[in-house]
């Protein structure tokens, strides 16, 4: 009978303690952490880390630019001029070409060069400069004058030979240069041949053909009047 009763003490106080243990994981306090669920904690997301503020792009640097000159600065200018002797040639003459080159500004003028290139109706002969150094190049020339001070001139002589097989009457145009600036002169070939009198086979047919019309007009008035 007492051990009866222990048992049945015994199993109550089991069922007691099943009980207080199944009453504890059902119904026991919530969880502490707030934002959990059914015992699983929520994790917590890394903040954004701070983006670096964009780096300022440099601002372009000013390029070197020369300063424009000041008005009224000091500047050469050159001037050339050309000129012949004689201007009435025959073939097989001489013909002489002087070239005056003058700094007509208000600084020195560096390196200056003159450049002449004969005609195909003229042969060169000879070239000379009162300063500088003259080489010849094929049928023309170039002098090298160097420097020409305030006021300075120099002389370019170029001697050339008028070719037998040139054309009567033909105009040669030599032309002379300096850099950018150019200069002229103009040779006419007569038109008769002083040896022999003879005349361009052109002019000696206009000439016939006046006096052909001539005749025949004449002609024609005397027989109207018989």
């Amino acid at each position: 009978m007492i051990r009866a009763r222990i048992l049945t003490v015994a199993g109550i106080v089991h069922l007691t303690m099943a009980m207080l243990l199944a009453a504890t994981f059902l119904f026991g306090q919530p969880a502490a952490v707030s934002g959990e669920i059914l015992g699983f904690t929520s994790t917590p997301l890394p903040l954004p880390t701070d983006i670096p503020a964009p780096t300022d792009i440099p601002a372009p640097t000013d390029m070197p630019v020369s300063p424009p000159p000041e008005p009224g600065s000091p500047a050469p200018d050159v001037a050339i001029v050309k000129s012949a002797s004689p201007t009435e040639v025959l073939p097989g003459d001489l013909v002489t070409f002087n070239i005056q080159v003058c700094n007509e500004g208000d600084a020195t003028a560096a390196s200056v060069i003159v450049s002449d290139k004969l005609p195909s109706e003229l042969a060169l002969v000879s070239a000379s400069a009162s300063q500088g150094v003259v080489m010849v190049e094929g049928d023309g020339m170039r002098a090298e004058l160097g420097a020409l001070l305030v006021g300075e001139c120099a002389t370019v002589t170029v001697v050339a030979q008028v070719r037998a097989d040139v054309e009567l009457c033909a105009k040669i145009r030599n032309v002379a240069s300096v850099g950018n600036i150019y200069s002229d002169a103009m040779v006419n070939v007569a038109c008769l041949l002083p040896e022999s009198g003879r005349v361009v086979p052109l002019t000696a047919a206009a000439g016939l053909l006046a006096v052909g019309v001539g005749l025949l007009v004449v002609g024609a008035v005397l027989k109207k009047h018989r």
